[in-house]
């Protein structure tokens, strides 16, 4: 009999609005490069998805992610299972406990009579809506073997978090201390360290599985200059100043209320781009400060790879700014580090979190006080004095780091190994 793996996520299946959904595609994305080679070290394996039930009006819907992974899914033998009890669409009331009560039941069930076909299983819950299903199927058959990946916190990423949301995740948390087949991800220090500290989680809970990426990826090859400048005159993005670039969702804990308000302060002439894509409703707020400020400033409201790709590839592209208030690992930093490599920009981010583990300030990126817009102005204004030279060997140490921390084939392979042990002497080859 095969062992099985069933990965359980709500974003990255039928969407791509977020960091578990790069989580998502990181997965499907090795597995088809590496199949081969995890099956030396680890026997034969099926992969199946498990996800919320859903239709087209849920935010960030495409198509073309759901017929990516359905082909990935069936190429090795497994399936897309849908939770009945829940419906995620717009205007639905997703991200409530009681919803997520309902995904558990559902993902347990399932998850119990397809188990039987396989010699050993082990679920991969991401993030809190399936992190109570280890709790339920250890209930029943404490021989599946259940990891739960949780990159955020309702402390985190949450401004006023929600007593019912903290209650959910604790006991989710703790059901790794109460059965001995569960165990948490440990996906990066700063976030396990968080879990000890606000949910007691003990520290023989945690087995190794690095927040990574596929380092692979055709998004990750180099462009040419003529099609850099195809893409940045696509999105009117002037050629003739230094750029200041910064990306992701419309969140208060994103922190871009600080760069805006900090880039009014800089004493450069550069421009900035910021792609904000719309995920809580803040753009009256982000397009008055940038009024109030009088930017030098192109705004863009929708969801591109492109545009990050092209900049972060750009010789005139000088800074990508994280500015978040709370962090818990961003793949932002690890992005720009292989783009970069050759030409554009190094990393400013807040001094806290995940950005710690992630930066070393002056070595490999810079860091800045957090909410601290003037201390933002003066760092940006320092950096883009900082000569050619020194900043390519920056550049060259961000794009050493991620390759060789964060790739997913040895990171995936760590977890496989604490939960599966294998073939001993092929993983000394191989991983």
């Amino acid at each position: 009999m095969k062992n099985g793996i069933f990965f359980l996520t709500y974003d990255g299946y039928y969407n791509f609005t977020s960091g578990i959904g790069t989580q998502t595609k990181t997965f499907l994305k090795g597995i088809d490069a590496y199949y081969e080679r995890y099956r030396k070290l680890y026997g034969d394996f099926e992969i199946n998805l498990v996800v919320p039930d859903f239709d087209p009006t849920v935010y960030g819907y495409n198509k073309q992610d759901i017929e990516y992974a359905d082909r990935i899914i069936k190429k090795f033998g497994g399936k897309v299972y849908t939770c009945q009890s829940s419906f995620d669409r717009e205007g639905s009331n997703f991200w409530t406990s009681e919803n997520w009560e309902k995904i558990s039941i559902s993902a347990s069930s399932l998850i119990l009579q397809e188990s039987a076909k396989y010699k050993k299983c082990l679920i991969v819950t991401v993030d809190p809506p399936f992190m109570h299903v280890p709790m339920s199927i250890a209930k029943v058959n404490p021989e599946i073997q259940s990891v739960i990946l949780m990159y955020t916190s309702a402390y985190i990423h949450d401004e006023n978090p929600l007593e019912n949301r903290i209650r959910w995740e604790k006991q989710g948390f703790l059901s790794a201390s109460e059965y001995k087949n569960i165990k948490i991800g440990d996906v990066c220090d700063y976030m396990s360290d968080h879990f000890v500290k606000f949910y007691d989680v003990y520290q023989k809970s945690f087995v190794p599985y690095p927040s990574s990426l596929f380092l692979r990826d055709a998004d990750f090859d180099r462009q040419s200059q003529d099609k850099i400048l195809q893409i940045l005159k696509k999105y009117d993005i002037p050629l003739d100043r230094d750029i200041v670039f910064a990306f992701g969702r419309m969140a208060w804990v994103k922190g871009f209320d600080t760069l805006l308000n900090g880039f009014g302060l800089i004493k450069n002439k550069a421009h900035l781009v910021f792609v904000a894509t719309q995920f809580e409703d803040r753009i009256e707020e982000y397009k008055e400060i940038i009024r109030k400020n009088k930017l030098d400033c192109t705004l863009i409201t929708t969801f591109t790879r492109d545009l990050p790709s092209a900049l972060c590839q750009y010789g005139r592209c000088k800074i990508v700014v994280c500015p978040s208030r709370r962090e818990p690992f961003s793949n932002i930093p690890l992005e720009v580090g292989i783009w970069a490599k050759e030409k554009g920009p190094v990393v400013l981010a807040s001094d806290i979190g995940g950005f710690v583990q992630e930066i070393i300030d002056g070595e490999n990126g810079f860091l800045f006080k957090v909410d601290d817009s003037e201390d933002l102005a003066r760092k940006i204004d320092s950096i883009l004095l900082i000569s050619e030279e020194r900043l390519k060997s920056i550049r060259i140490e961000a794009y050493n780091k991620v390759q060789k921390e964060r790739d997913f084939f040895k990171n995936f392979g760590l977890l496989l190994t604490s939960l599966w042990g294998g073939n001993v002497e092929v993983k000394r080859q191989e991983l």
